[in-house]
């Protein structure tokens, strides 16, 4: 600081004149909107989704019909499957 007879030495304004930057997503306190959350959730959703699709198909299902047995069956075990090779035929379900 200076003594009361001496001038301040000059320095320069902080952030461009004292007003704090704003962040790149024009979103006040940094955080994300929450639709990025929902598709991401919808994304994480689809991709458990086709997995279970997926094995579906490795017991003998056709894919659109596998996408349903996931919703209607969950998971298949070792025993559920499409035709009559399997104990549990579910394709009659």
């Amino acid at each position: 600081m200076a003594s009361p007879g001496q001038q301040a030495p000059w320095l320069p304004p902080r952030n461009g004149g004292g007003q704090p930057p704003t962040p790149h997503n024009e979103n006040p306190g940094g955080r994300r909107p929450r639709h990025n959350l929902t598709a991401y959730v919808a994304v994480i959703a689809f991709v458990i989704w086709t997995l279970g699709a997926i094995q579906w198909t490795s017991q003998d299902c056709d894919l659109p019909t596998s996408y349903g047995l996931v919703i209607t069956h969950g998971f298949p075990n070792v025993f559920e499957g499409c035709g009559t090779g399997h104990g549990a035929n579910v394709e009659n379900d």
